[in-house]
């Protein structure tokens, strides 16, 4: 048990004696006077965390954990105040307009009435509807609420009640559509949306009501994107996700026109991915070896099986057959392939030469020893190691990413005269339109032959030349 030491029990007799002066202070509100009731008892708490935060076996509190735990209540004190101050009202209507801003964002509604709001959080400690006119003032001066009579008409005609526009924020409309899109995306969708959403939010404030987001202002953020340095590409994918934003809130009824018709996503022209020739894919191979076993399996898997980021972070060694020399890419609980179907990969003699290497029983093929995070985009987040290796092996650092891995598997194997259908199936692509991007790599094809005119054709076979026997 921990036990204050003498010069502790001087201190805090003191700040407990001060905090029930504060509790019998006449200025103060009931619901203030029970928090510095309890004040001197949470002081002492806190001090003893302190302590043992300190030594585990501590059995002593001293003077520094005493004076830490004083300053942390009376921060604690002077910012409580000051909300209520704040705010211009008592702490009970500032306690019960907490109350109605909670059941409002739980609601989703754009109008509501007062009788509703009352109904719905009736109990003893209410005050009477005649007495809400503070709390109200309230939710008015924090922009949470403002009084309208839009879609309060009765369904029977008559007079319309009385009643109030929910300010719906930004951070509001981000919260509902990640929960819809919780039931409607993959894992991996969602948390590409949610990185887009979060750049949103750092440009626009959270608490800015959708009703203030115009046209310019979406363009301003455009703007800031740009001033970012971010490419033409990614640019594009978070003009996508301002857009989605927008009209969810229309379709919720939440706004009544959507801001960014108007504006337009810009076009990426098509480039040929860059990838590694068969020289710099040996040399990247060479240095990921010295690299380490993480990053020699890294690469290998990247440039032999042309697996994307977040299916090499999923492959396992019970997804490696070694006898039928396949790898299968499947849906896992952590993971979801990109079309959402498994698919069946050749692993060429090379590759079986390195797995077989570091071969183990079960658990992940990379880092084995990192687990799924809740928030985190991949379980192992590789990109800075890449890049050293690419340095390493004096590529350019601005056009080599971790998917030019994929694309070099790709391109490597178009120029070999492998036919696109194969490709499509060992990468996984959803449409052929993906895979053509490898077209003009394929080797020649004898079928061009059949362009020919018949008297060239017979004039081509009677000049080839004889082969002579062995």
């Amino acid at each position: 048990m921990l036990r204050l030491t003498p010069e502790a029990m001087v201190t805090y007799s003191a700040f407990a004696t001060r905090m029930l002066a504060e509790r019998r202070n006449g200025t103060h509100s009931p619901l203030m006077a029970q928090w510095y009731a309890k004040a001197h008892g949470q002081g002492l708490r806190i001090a003893g965390i302190l302590a043992l935060l300190g030594k585990e076996d501590a059995t002593e509190i001293g003077i520094e954990e005493v004076t830490a735990a004083i300053a942390w209540i009376d921060y604690f004190a002077a910012h409580t105040e000051a909300i209520i101050v704040g705010h211009g009202a008592d702490d009970r209507t500032l306690y019960h307009a907490h109350r109605v801003v909670a059941w409002l964002k739980a609601q989703g509604e754009a109008w509501v009435s007062k009788n509703q709001i009352a109904q719905s959080l009736r109990c003893r400690d209410l005050p009477k509807m005649a007495d809400w006119a503070p709390i109200f003032d309230v939710l008015e001066a924090k922009n949470y609420l403002r009084s309208s009579l839009a879609g309060c008409h009765r369904a029977g005609g008559g007079r319309p009640s009385p009643g109030y526009e929910v300010t719906v924020t930004l951070s509001d409309l981000v919260t509902r559509l990640e929960a819809h899109a919780t039931i409607s995306v993959r894992a991996t969708t969602l948390r590409t949306y949610q990185f887009a959403w979060q750049a949103i939010l750092r440009m626009i404030p959270p608490q800015t009501p959708l009703t203030a987001i115009t046209t310019s202002t979406l363009l301003a953020t455009i703007g800031k994107l740009q001033a970012d340095g971010l490419s033409s590409e990614s640019i594009r994918k978070h003009i996508a996700q301002i857009k989605k934003l927008c009209s969810y809130a229309v379709e919720e009824g939440l706004l009544i026109q959507d801001p960014s018709t108007s504006i337009k996503l810009p076009k990426v022209p098509k480039r040929m991915p860059r990838f590694l020739s068969p020289a710099e894919r040996d040399r990247l191979l060479a240095v990921a070896e010295a690299k380490g076993r993480d990053y020699h399996l890294l690469v290998a898997c990247g440039v032999y099986l042309g697996l994307r980021k977040a299916e090499l972070n999923a492959l396992s060694w019970a997804s490696i057959d070694f006898e039928k020399k396949v790898a299968h890419v499947v849906n896992t609980d952590d993971f979801t392939t990109k079309s959402g179907k498994p698919r069946t990969i050749p692993v060429c003699e090379e590759l079986l030469v390195i797995l077989n290497r570091y071969r183990h029983v079960g658990g992940f093929v990379l880092a084995p020893r990192k687990r799924y995070r809740l928030k985190a985009r991949y379980r192992w987040e590789f990109r800075d190691g890449f890049e050293e290796m690419v340095i390493a092996a004096k590529l350019d650092v601005r056009v080599i990413s971790p998917h030019a891995m994929r694309h070099t598997f790709a391109s490597i194997l178009a120029q070999r005269g492998v036919s696109l259908f194969k490709i499509a199936a060992w990468m996984g692509h959803s449409t052929a339109q993906v895979t053509e991007l490898y077209a003009h790599l394929t080797a020649y094809d004898d079928d061009i032959g059949r362009l020919n005119s018949p008297a060239l054709a017979e004039k081509a076979v009677v000049q080839q030349p004889a082969v002579k026997p062995a």
